[in-house]
């Protein structure tokens, strides 16, 4: 490289007078090298092709005697692809509140309403704005439905076109598979997985399948289950909310899955608690009150955890200079079926998950939830 402005490079080939000139141009939306034999420019149509050709021979012949110029009256437009697992956020005043984007459905009628699912402390009022996690921020939907009835903490988002939805339902080696809502009892359910924006795809057992917090809401958490660790890794983590628990029949010729519900939150038990005025604990739906004194040795408190602020918090007590505990985890997860008969019946639609793979491999106990 000499120390000619013409022949310094940007990337790879293209010398720098080359791409200044193209930044300036307005009538330039993009340009590159193109199979290593051109160099391509999208114009619009109001450009100057002829002009624009000779000046750019004038600034580089020697490169262009290797490459030839191309031009194009098309652009590019780079387009999102939202899925199962992903970041959504939502925006208040300078805060964002994140989760995980659990799946999708679309309505019987017309494929093209797309709805992501999510979860309402995400959510809680609608009409609210959906962003993706990306460098733009950019809106990808509208919350139309919130609801915390029936267990539920569960929100759905009308997905904007520029959200470029993959409709695709994911197993736990996230292959693409068939989703069936599941109505039934959970009991002999064990395994269940998820796939969420912090933990990714993660497995976990069912350690209650019916489960009441009096402490919460004693008249409607009816419909609660709770999620062990399976191994060292927790079946999910603060930011993992939204995430769609499902489970592989026993039955494993079928090629689908059923999904049982949805991630909200986790409970974390700790067998010995030290409270001095150096320790403290944090709370994001519900605070915790302070103990006078020191907490015996042995107790066992039960610590409810939310995710409603910007900054996810997790209840962890410690004494200064010593490292937490390791507490047992219990992801909190409500059952989907209900949530979705809300919707359904507020906004007058029938919805499903997409069923996009052959005929096959469908089975025929799947059945479109309605």
């Amino acid at each position: 490289m000499t120390n000619s402005t013409s022949n310094v490079i940007i990337g790879y080939q293209i010398p720098l007078l080359i791409s200044l000139f193209d930044f300036s141009q307005d009538d330039v939306t993009s340009f590159g090298l193109w199979k290593h034999s051109r160099f391509r420019v999208c114009i619009r149509k109001s450009a100057d092709q002829e002009k624009m050709k000779n000046n750019l021979n004038e600034l580089n012949r020697g490169f262009f005697e290797n490459y030839q110029l191309f031009f194009e009256t098309t652009s590019f437009v780079e387009k999102l692809t939202m899925r199962q697992g992903d970041c959504i956020v939502r925006k208040e005043n300078v805060k964002n509140f994140e989760g995980t984007l659990g799946g999708f459905v679309q309505e019987h009628n017309d494929s093209r309403k797309i709805y992501g699912l999510t979860c309402h402390h995400l959510f809680p009022d609608i009409e609210s704005s959906a962003f993706a996690d990306d460098p733009l921020q950019s809106e990808i939907g509208t919350c139309i439905f919130t609801t915390r009835e029936k267990s539920s903490d569960f929100a759905a988002i009308k997905m904007h076109k520029i959200a470029n939805c993959d409709l695709k339902f994911r197993d736990k080696d996230e292959n693409q598979t068939i989703a069936r809502v599941y109505n039934e009892n959970i009991y002999d359910i064990g395994v269940v997985h998820k796939i969420g924006r912090i933990t990714g795809s993660t497995t976990g057992s069912i350690v209650s399948a019916e489960y009441y917090n009096k402490l919460f809401d004693g008249n409607n958490r009816e419909l609660l289950f709770l999620v062990g660790r399976s191994g060292e890794q927790a079946f999910s983590e603060q930011g993992d909310s939204g995430a769609l628990v499902f489970a592989h029949p026993k039955d494993l010729e079928h090629s689908y899955v059923n999904v049982v519900g949805m991630v909200y939150g986790s409970y974390e038990k700790e067998d010995e608690r030290l409270d001095d005025d150096e320790n403290c604990c944090l709370g994001i739906n519900v605070a915790p009150k302070k103990e006078e004194g020191n907490t015996p040795k042995g107790k066992t408190n039960v610590i409810y955890q939310r995710e409603e602020e910007s900054v996810d918090k997790t209840y962890v007590v410690q004494k200064r200079g010593e490292q937490p505990a390791d507490p047992d985890h219990f992801s909190c997860c409500y059952r989907i079926h209900p949530a979705l008969d809300l919707f359904q019946k507020a906004q007058n639609i029938s919805v499903r998950f997409r069923e996009d793979l052959s005929p096959s491999s469908s089975p025929s106990s799947s059945e479109d939830f309605s």
